[in-house]
Parts: C-alpha cells; sequence; structure tokens
C-alpha cells in the first residue's frame, strides 16, 4: 500500500481510538479516495459513521467495502463494533 493510504488509515485508526469519530472519518474518506478499490478504509468509514449516528451512510459505506472484498471473513459487524 502507499505510504499516503496507510498514513490515512493510521491516523483514522488513532482518532477512532480516542473518540474522534469525525476526525476518523475525515482521515478515512481521504484513504477511500486514494484507493477506492482497497476494503480497510471503506470498513472504517463504516465504523466512523456508526460511531456518528450516520447508519444509513455508515451501511452504504460496509456495502462498499464487500464488495470491493467478496468473501472476505473479516468484515462482518456485531453491536460491540459502535456500543460504547
Amino acid at each position: 500500500m502507499p505510504p499516503s493510504l496507510v498514513a490515512h488509515l493510521d491516523s483514522g485508526s488513532q482518532a477512532y481510538r480516542a473518540d474522534d469519530f469525525e476526525s476518523a472519518l475525515r482521515h478515512y474518506t481521504e484513504a477511500t479516495e486514494l484507493a477506492p478499490d482497497v476494503a480497510a478504509p471503506w470498513f472504517g468509514v463504516y465504523m466512523a459513521q456508526q460511531a456518528l449516528g450516520n447508519i444509513k451512510d455508515g451501511v452504504v459505506a460496509l456495502e462498499r467495502a464487500r464488495s470491493v472484498a467478496p468473501g472476505a471473513t473479516l468484515i462482518h459487524t456485531t453491536d460491540a463494533d459502535t456500543v460504547r
């Protein structure tokens, strides 16, 4: 993966862990623009959108993640993904 993509994914994950979901969403969205065919940033968008209460937008991102990585066993959701 290009370094800029990795940087946005790492920054998004760090922001998410700090409960800064707006910042996480910005980083994950940037990552989707850099690599629209990579599932990880789409899953990050899903997680951030869910945490922000944007359920429909989150589901759209989750479906995109699943479409670019069909059959991926790590792209699954549980209530624990967003429950704080």
